[in-house]
Parts: structure tokens; sequence; C-alpha cells
């Protein structure tokens, strides 16, 4: 889906979440969640042809343990912005302030085996 269908779709999206929250409030969450969720896989379909391209980088050779790293980068941020983004519109800002700071610390994890081999190589060239 083109941007604009995906704004469409969410403007379209938060004018039904107000009209029905002014008529029956518990039902505006559920409303987001469908909203949010339509964007999300609609979003990710537009990830895919990105996967293809790290994935054809990977099959290069030397390129295996950067793509797989910035895939599961690249996974761990979009599944972790949605949780954070779900978490402040349930009104959650502590929960989705330590989800943030988990999720990063999390991707700085995934990135110390290259900055490990970058300081390898750095000291072989050293020498």
């Amino acid at each position: 889906m083109t941007v604009l269908k995906l704004c469409g779709i969410a403007v379209l999206g938060v004018a039904a979440i107000l009209v029905v929250r002014s008529a029956k409030s518990e039902f505006a969450i559920p409303l987001s969640v469908v909203t949010g969720t339509i964007l999300l896989t609609s979003a990710l379909a537009t990830v895919y042809p990105m996967v293809d391209f790290v994935k054809e980088l990977s099959d290069v050779g030397s390129f295996t343990l950067y793509a797989s790293t910035i895939l599961k980068a690249l996974g761990i941020g979009l599944l972790s912005q949605s949780a954070v983004d779900f978490c402040h519109d349930c009104g959650e800002n502590a929960i989705a302030s330590k989800l943030e700071f988990a999720a990063k610390a999390g991707i700085l994890l995934l990135g110390l085996p290259i900055i490990r081999e970058l300081l390898t190589l750095a000291t072989e060239m050293m020498k």
C-alpha cells in the first residue's frame, strides 16, 4: 500500500474512534487496536523488498553476519515501536519508556559481534 492510502486509513480510523468514543467509549480502544493492526500489517508489507535486498547481500559472502544483524534489528525496532505506541495509547507511559529502553539495549546487544569484528580488523591493520 502506498503511504497516501495508509494516511487515509489512519485519518478514517481516528475519525471513527472519535465518533465512537463520544457514543460508547468502551468500543474506542478495540477500534484503535484494529486500525493500528491494519496499518501495521500494511506497513510490514512494504518492508519485504528491503528484507529481500538484505538477503541478497547476505548471499554475497562476508555480509552474512551484517545481514542477519540488520534483519534482527529491524524486527526488534518495528515490533517494539508498535508495542510502545500501543502502551502510550493506553496511557501506560512508564511501561512504554521501559520497553523502548529494553528494545534499544537489545539492538545494541545485537551489534556487539560486529563491533568485536571491527575492532579485531582494526587491530590487525595496525600490526
